[in-house]
């Protein structure tokens, strides 16, 4: 694998949420960011640098939480946000968001000068192009500085209706 080139990991494939942990370490994969996608949307953004614990923690604790495993990750843990988006899923598609459906990508940033800089660097360049690009955040990303961003494009939108911009 190529620095930049994403992982990509169909949930599908593994039998295990678990397995996640194998391939970061395998891809010698501590910093990175990654997103959480179905065939018809980006469903959430995220990054992981300078973490504490094992390798892949954040994004195998995510995906644990996801339908479709032998059995899921206990809703006490950390990481439940994703039942949050499946059920925002659910609410947007009228279909429970599965395991099998959903594919993970991740960009290894481990090899950067500054990876925690650059991590969240690319993470919220992506969240903005996504913004730019279909007019609102994916599903699972609902931070303070998401949602500033949405209501900035929001506003810029609106502004060009009445002003023409030259």
């Amino acid at each position: 694998m190529k620095l930049f080139d994403p992982l990509h990991i169909r949930l599908s494939s593994l039998k295990s949420y678990t397995s996640i942990l194998d391939l970061m370490k395998l891809n010698n994969i501590h910093d990175y960011v990654y997103w959480f996608s179905t065939d018809q949307e980006i469903l959430k953004y995220g990054e992981s640098a300078n973490a504490i614990g094992p390798v892949g923690e954040r994004v195998y604790r995510q995906a644990g939480h996801l339908a479709g495993w032998h059995a899921q990750l206990d809703v006490n843990t950390s990481g439940k946000d994703m039942r949050d988006i499946a059920a925002d899923y659910r609410a947007k598609h009228g279909v429970e968001l599965n395991r099998n459906d959903v594919t993970l990508h991740i960009i290894n940033l481990t090899s950067c000068a500054n990876p925690k800089f650059e991590c969240e660097r690319l993470e919220r360049n992506l969240i903005d192009k996504h913004i730019e690009l279909f007019g609102h955040p994916p599903i699972g990303n609902k931070d303070y500085q998401t949602k500033f961003a949405h209501r900035r494009h929001k506003n810029e939108k609106l502004l060009e209706n009445f002003v023409e911009f030259v």
